[in-house]
């Protein structure tokens, strides 16, 4: 298989597209050889349920892997990847995590574990700025996420490849796939490997650690088990305003907010 530079500033990386159970199966021993993996998925909106089209997974070392699932669907039960998703001692690193565990539960029956979301990290982070909760707080889109760390990123093959998406709902079903599909899907996870240690520092003695966990839980558990995902809302919600109020006693408090005090 032929390997492709993934053109981004400062941050070479090769990606290959993986079809054959062969190739996926030894790509994903060496991903589960890494504590801490990238992991994203394309799909495709065929009515009722999204398709997965490609999961795109990478870590520090060797190439991108584009798991061509479109072409071959028994890639995924066959090759291991259900095994590392639910593998609680890999790290998965993932922008807005809700989509993906979505579609692995209601297709395959499993939940990702052991998330680092860097949506969810950015709306801690923001919520520790502007000292509100993180229910408040900016759903920042992966390329605020790359600005905020200084995580250089092809802004313009993102917003061309972006805007195809939302003409043809069905674009990621198209093969053979373009360079600049593959690109874009690449990168989608290369630039995660380099966030996710910025963010983790930045994270770290903020206060807010717990509440980042807390809130990676609810969104792995929405689509899962929705009970426990409010459950956990009502939780951590209440605890950051305890938090909030320790800092700032007088701290203006909506009408919900005091009904979830009360609780």
């Amino acid at each position: 298989m032929n390997h492709h530079l993934v053109p981004m500033a400062g941050v070479p990386k090769t990606y290959k597209v993986i079809w054959t159970q062969a190739e996926a199966k030894a790509e994903v021993k060496r991903l589960r050889a890494s504590a801490v993996v990238s992991f994203d998925c394309e799909t495709v909106d065929f009515g009722e349920q999204p398709q997965i089209s490609l999961v795109q997974a990478c870590v520090d070392t060797g190439p991108v892997c584009l798991f061509d699932v479109l072409t071959d669907t028994s890639v995924i039960p066959e090759s291991g990847i259900l095994e590392l998703l639910e593998d609680g001692g890999i790290t998965k690193i993932m922008h807005d995590c809700r989509l993906e565990c979505s579609m692995f539960f209601n297709l395959f029956g499993v939940e990702i574990k052991n998330i680092f979301d860097t949506q969810v990290a950015y709306r801690a982070l923001d919520a520790k700025a502007h000292m509100q909760t993180m229910s408040r707080a900016k759903m920042a889109s992966f390329t605020d996420v790359c600005l905020l760390v200084g995580v250089p990123i092809d802004l313009s093959l993102k917003l061309n490849i972006k805007s195809a998406m939302e003409v043809d709902p069905c674009f990621w079903a198209k093969r053979p796939l373009t360079e600049e599909m593959k690109t874009y899907a690449a990168m989608d996870v290369v630039p995660l490997v380099s966030v996710y240690p910025k963010l983790k520092t930045r994270l770290s003695g903020s206060g807010y650690e717990g509440f980042f966990r807390n809130m990676c839980d609810e969104y792995r558990s929405m689509s899962v088990n929705p009970k426990r995902a409010k459950e956990l809302r009502t939780q951590r919600e209440k605890s950051e305003l305890l938090h909030i109020l320790d800092f700032n006693p007088n701290y203006l408090l909506s009408k919900t907010q005091k009904k979830i005090l009360r609780r």
